[in-house]
């Protein structure tokens, strides 16, 4: 491999940070089907099981079979970015996006210090 190719989206040349970070797309992935889910789950369950009227559980599982599926293809479209300047703004959407989640908060925040290393902009294409 001549220095003039760009490095391999998978090979050993990818930054730690950019792995990790894709170990975190798919931990969104997981958390926005499980809100889908959810969603599916309150239009179907009786509302009075779980305490809501009808309006409110209809409102919350629209809301949330619309949040859901939206918010977990965006995550998935991050995770098979290109190594492009665009690329790196979007997955840095992403991970702020991340912080909204508390169990991703920790994690995202780690990787968001480690997003602006040379090592991760080089990667994506970026000059200093």
């Amino acid at each position: 491999m001549n220095s003039d190719s760009p490095p391999s989206p998978t090979g050993p040349d990818t930054p730690v940070t950019v792995k990790r970070f894709r170990v975190f797309c798919i931990g969104l992935c997981i958390i926005y089907f499980l809100v889908a889910c959810v969603g599916g789950a309150a239009l179907t369950i009786s509302p009075e099981k779980v305490g809501l009227d009808r309006t409110s559980a209809t409102l919350l599982g629209v809301l949330f079979l619309f949040i859901g599926p939206l918010f977990f293809f965006l995550a998935f479209i991050g995770f098979h970015m290109p190594q492009r300047p665009g690329a790196w703004t979007y997955n840095r959407f992403l991970l702020f996006l991340g912080i909204s989640s508390i169990v991703l908060m920790p994690f995202a925040l780690f990787l968001l210090s480690a997003w602006v290393k040379p090592d991760v902009l080089a990667w994506y294409r970026i000059e200093e």
